[in-house]
């Protein structure tokens, strides 16, 4: 499971910590081998045998940062209920656990970047209040479909809401953490992103998310609601209009990211690039 395998490094159990090491040793005997065949080696074949030695090379190196890091990663190991290890826990206590861990792993510096999937169209609930018993197929509840005496709205609001408290117990925890002159949060950015566009089966003409970002983010988004202009209007811009803003604001100088779209050729807007506003200046 995601727990024990992140925090691995650092873990209470013997057998645990037995196989980290002979992971290790393996790790360790392969590079020396690789290596020395690569040295045997000329040409294609040689360059082959040694991006795999370097792969391996690179693992080790992590692994390496990793054990220097130890006494901070222990510190911040989830301690979780037996309830969040159970094979049977709920979909709502799962996600629960999720963000613990997710959270442990970004405060303790394992990672900069977690991306959490919380549900998707096909993803089946349980734990949702007022029909706890019930295994919810959330493509169901696109279509409308009433389930143990609720309507597919309720459901659905019950699970975003429930979301919302995952977001809320993130960003609480982040501001908690100390981090240079304020907390992890003000380095942090948040994304909460709909499964599909404005509708189940949607077209796409509309993406909405919520965004939230600390006092330190490279773009301004913060406090306020942002609504851009409809499909083909002066000003309109695409999500990947966004995503090339977010990598131009952290150093990545992508002229574009993803395909274009050819239906707005005929409105005569460019569309490469980031949105301007968006950009601290």
């Amino acid at each position: 499971m995601a727990l024990q395998e992140l925090f691995k490094s650092v873990s209470d159990d013997p057998a645990a910590r037995t196989q980290y090491q002979l992971d290790r040793r393996v790790l360790d005997f392969i590079a020396g081998n690789e290596g020395s065949i690569a040295d045997s080696l000329a040409g294609i074949e040689k360059a082959k045998v040694q991006n795999y030695a370097d792969s391996v090379e690179a693992i080790r190196e992590r692994n390496r940062k990793i054990d220097a890091m130890a006494s901070t990663i222990r510190k911040h190991v989830p301690q979780l209920d037996a309830k969040y290890l159970d094979p049977a826990v709920s979909t709502f206590d799962r996600q629960i656990g999720h963000a613990e861990v997710l959270l442990g792993a970004l405060i303790s510096g394992l990672t900069n970047v977690v991306a959490f999937t919380v549900d998707e169209l096909g993803h089946r609930y349980t734990g949702i209040p007022g029909i706890e018993g019930e295994k919810v197929n959330m493509h169901d509840v696109g279509h409308g479909k009433s389930i143990g005496g609720l309507d597919a709205e309720t459901i659905r609001e019950l699970a975003r809401t429930h979301h919302m408290t995952l977001v809320d117990r993130i960003v609480r925890r982040l501001k908690s953490v100390p981090e240079g002159n304020g907390t992890m949060f003000d380095n942090t950015m948040v994304f909460y992103f709909p499964d599909g566009g404005e509708t189940h089966h949607s077209h796409g003409w509309e993406y909405p998310f919520i965004i939230l970002s600390g006092d330190n983010a490279r773009v301004d988004l913060r406090r306020r609601y942002i609504r851009l202009p409809n499909y083909g209007q002066p000003g309109h811009s695409t999500l990947g209009n966004l995503y090339t803003t977010l990598l131009n604001a952290y150093g990545n100088p992508v002229e574009h990211y993803g395909a274009l779209d050819t239906g707005l050729t005929r409105f005569g807007h460019g569309q490469t690039g980031p949105i301007k506003q968006f950009l601290r200046v």
